[in-house]
């Protein structure tokens, strides 16, 4: 499998930046042209400079899982603007044997003039990141002490072609309406349903492109077209709450996160500072009036896929009109499930009925201190291996030479290298497989201790948390000719997954399969052995035993049920 690894800086906007889409389109073609079959890793508005990027960080753990054979990048910059994550990636894909493209170019990291280069690479590029930054730094530094906007200007206002700030008498006229209703006791998001229903533009609505939102609990980016974008309460709230708008700018310096200074300075006021400070003492009592906020609680937005491909996301109305999981695939395999039922049966699932627990891999006794002395141990025998292969190469040439071809002690030291090459051959093999297994323990574990610290009266928020740390995906497929679901469940963490069907009532849940993708454990993998000829006799009335190299997985039938109460269905609003 290659990864096509695509960044584009928060600092860059499309356009002054190859775009995700092109990269990938690239990636793509090299992909295809050499019969690979691929998967994307994006990360969208993430610095190169450090590696806390969700889709490397998922990158990272699918070639440690050996689910990654190549990588490719459209240069190495898209990878890392920092000499540290380069030499841990080197690592990583040398100890792995992973090929490495950058603009469908092959990087030979082993052979030492292309490390170098990319060595060299690594160097400029986190040199461009520091001295960037600086100048960016100063630049911004410099446009703010001589009066100059710096990014998106406020709605009401605009900059000339120096940068200064002025009025923009179009949307003056709207931020003096919104002041004047919040003072007449309208809430903020009544007055957003009346900009809304009179299709007064937004500040997004000026320019082209979309704008993208990261979901904070799965990661997944998703795009909406500026142009689009309506006017929302907190939107109106923080209008109101902005002194911009009575003429005072307030800039706030940052290093590292922390406010190092204030910087104050006159804007061209929109509103009188008598008016704003009076709107403001006025809020308090417009908590009222807020106007109805049609805000709701999705327990599973992110997660439910419909068969058909489309994400399934929850749609409420008011007066009860519609509450459910939708996918709008239009087809009659594309069916709706009801909110409040698949949510419960989900926290009945995962925390309520304990049969899961029945069916994960017992608690590990080994902790994350001995799971990083064994990936030490790896790297470094990895990289004997590496010297072992180099040694072995190396007195095989000397063997080919006609002057050397009959000398005893080059013969043995060749054969001394390759059995040295063979002994950590294997023993690279059985330190992978035991990380493999506790990687996996170290995953129950923490699946364990969210299971058993779950309180239904915990707020929306921690439970929310709780589900996306447990559960990957749900897939949902729906039989339209005898109108049943069947619903499997991919655990987060590790290769286990569980299968349900339940009618279109969606009550009666009945726990169809549980599937493991391989054995962790030796008394596993026996185990699957025996399942497997089990299987292959009772089937086709064979004898048959699976590879040596197999490294198990299987399939049980499981029949529990887990039946929902109309009484008891949790409703999260």
């Amino acid at each position: 499998m290659l990864a096509i690894y695509t960044r584009i800086s928060k600092k860059k906007s499309e356009g002054k930046d190859t775009s995700i889409e092109t990269q990938q389109n690239l990636g793509t073609i090299f992909a295809d042209k050499h019969f690979m079959k691929y998967q994307y890793f994006s990360d969208r508005g993430f610095t190169g400079t450090n590696d806390d990027r969700p889709e490397f960080q998922d990158m990272i753990w699918a070639i440690k899982k050996g689910k990654i054979t190549a990588v490719w990048v459209y240069d190495q910059s898209r990878l890392e603007r920092n000499e540290e994550i380069w030499m841990m990636f080197q690592g990583l894909i040398v100890a792995h044997k992973i090929d490495y493209y950058v603009s469908g170019n092959k990087y030979e990291i082993d052979n030492e003039l292309i490390r170098m280069a990319a060595n060299m690479a690594s160097f400029w590029n986190a040199s461009y990141a520091r001295t960037t930054s600086k100048n960016v730094k100063a630049s911004y530094a410099l446009r703010i002490n001589s009066g100059k906007w710096i990014g998106v200007t406020p709605y009401g206002y605009k900059t000339d072609e120096n940068g200064i700030l002025l009025i923009d008498k179009g949307e003056e006229i709207i931020v003096k309406r919104i002041f004047d209703m919040s003072l007449s006791g309208i809430g903020a998001y009544t007055i957003a349903n009346k900009l809304n229903d009179e299709k007064i533009p937004t500040k997004y609505n000026r320019y082209k492109g979309k704008i993208r939102k990261i979901d904070p609990y799965t990661r997944s980016t998703k795009s909406f077209d500026k142009k689009d974008i309506q006017w929302r309460g907190n939107v109106i709230s923080d209008i109101i709450k902005n002194p911009i708008y009575k003429g005072h700018w307030i800039t706030n310096m940052k290093k590292n996160n922390v406010v190092t200074d204030v910087i104050k300075r006159t804007a061209p006021a929109i509103i009188p500072e008598e008016l704003y400070d009076e709107v403001i003492a006025n809020l308090a009592k417009n908590k009222k009036n807020v106007g109805k906020r049609e805000e709701y609680n999705y327990l599973l937005n992110g997660l439910v896929l419909c068969s058909c491909g489309k994400e399934m996301r929850g749609k409420k109305r008011p007066k009860g009109k519609d509450s459910a999981y939708k996918c709008g695939g239009g087809t009659v395999d594309c069916r709706g499930m009801n909110i409040a039922k698949l949510e419960t049966f989900i926290v009945e699932h995962l925390f309520i009925s304990r049969d899961l627990q029945t069916f994960l891999t017992n608690q590990p006794k080994i902790g994350e201190k001995v799971l990083n002395q064994l990936k030490s141990k790896l790297d470094k025998k990895s990289q004997e291996l590496k010297n072992a292969e180099l040694t072995a190469k190396r007195f095989l040439n000397m063997m080919k030479d006609p002057e050397l071809n009959d000398d005893i002690a080059i013969a043995e030291e060749y054969k001394s290298a390759k059995k040295r090459q063979t002994e950590l051959i294997q023993t690279t093999k059985e330190l992978t497989d035991e990380i493999f297994s506790i990687e996996n323990d170290l995953a129950t574990t923490r699946f364990f201790y969210a299971i058993n610290n779950f309180k239904i009266d915990q707020t929306f928020d921690v439970i929310k948390r709780s589900v996306h740390n447990l559960v990957e995906s749900l897939t949902v497929n729906y039989n339209s000719e005898k109108r049943y679901f069947i619903v499997q469940v991919k655990y987060r963490g590790f290769e286990e997954r569980a299968t349900f069907k339940v009618d279109t009532m969606l009550f009666n849940w009945k726990w169809l399969t549980y599937e493991r993708a391989r054995a962790y454990t030796v008394q596993q993998l026996d185990y699957d052995r025996s399942q497997f000829a089990g299987y292959m006799s009772e089937t086709f009335g064979i004898n048959a035993e699976p590879s040596p190299n197999w490294e198990g997985g299987v399939t049980e039938p499981v029949f529990a049920k887990i039946v929902l109460e109309k009484e008891n269905l949790i409703r999260f609003d």
